[in-house]
């Protein structure tokens, strides 16, 4: 309930110069491959629902790249099971009624300040950090609501023995554990880590979402 106001706190400190959606910005849980709740609102319902959220999204954050992931891609990963072309369907911009400031792409790798490199991706493995030595450089991720971290390690390449430390973020969601599209989580006994990631001048820093709201009155 409090995300909205924890991204736009989150705008006004950090004053962000480039913005990235980890992914399943929309649920989509009437078209899960899992059993469909019945209490929940219908997948034409629930579009309608998500693209009211998205609008606010969008003029809070005009220009915005965002990651395809598991529950975002639903849709295209239904048709592919369908076997409809993708060229049958409309784009995520027609879709939710988003200008071309909002792109949507596979993974992202920019280049930091400092001058590591970062790669933005959904979630590849528990074990961002296992992530980052595979892929020879720093790594953010989501996907796995209840964890949350930040690991520094060393290049293990000869090259790379002079180089700056490299780090894997991995951050958490912004999901209310009490909804009933998560009621799949019902069994685990983590609740998911609410927060966002910043990275200042090459460094990494995980913000908690109840740590902004405090700051600002919230509960």
């Amino acid at each position: 309930p409090h995300t909205m106001c924890f991204l736009s706190e989150l705008k006004s400190k950090y004053k962000p110069t480039f913005v990235v959606c980890m992914g399943d910005e929309a649920d989509k849980s009437a078209m899960s491959y899992h059993e469909s709740n019945t209490v929940l609102p219908s997948a034409s319902d629930e579009l309608v629902l998500a693209k009211q959220c998205i609008r606010h999204l969008e003029n809070m954050f005009p220009q915005l790249t965002l990651l395809h992931s598991n529950h975002g891609s639903l849709a295209l990963r239904k048709a592919t099971t369908a076997g409809i072309p993708k060229a049958y369907l409309k784009s995520y911009n027609e879709l939710y009624e988003v200008g071309d400031g909002w792109e949507w792409v596979d993974n992202l790798v920019l280049e930091l300040p400092d001058g590591n490199s970062a790669m933005f991706t959904h979630g590849i493995s528990n074990d961002v950090t296992k992530v980052s030595k595979s892929a020879g450089m720093c790594v953010v991720q989501g996907h796995h609501h209840t964890l949350s971290k930040i690991e520094y390690f060393q290049n293990m390449s000869v090259a790379g023995k002079d180089k700056k430390p490299l780090w894997g973020m991995q951050l958490g969601c912004l999901i209310n554990n009490k909804s009933e599209a998560f009621s799949y989580n019902k069994k685990n006994l983590l609740s998911p880590m609410l927060n966002c990631g910043v990275i200042i001048d090459g460094k990494p820093e995980i913000v908690f979402m109840h740590e902004i709201i405090k700051e600002v009155g919230g509960t």
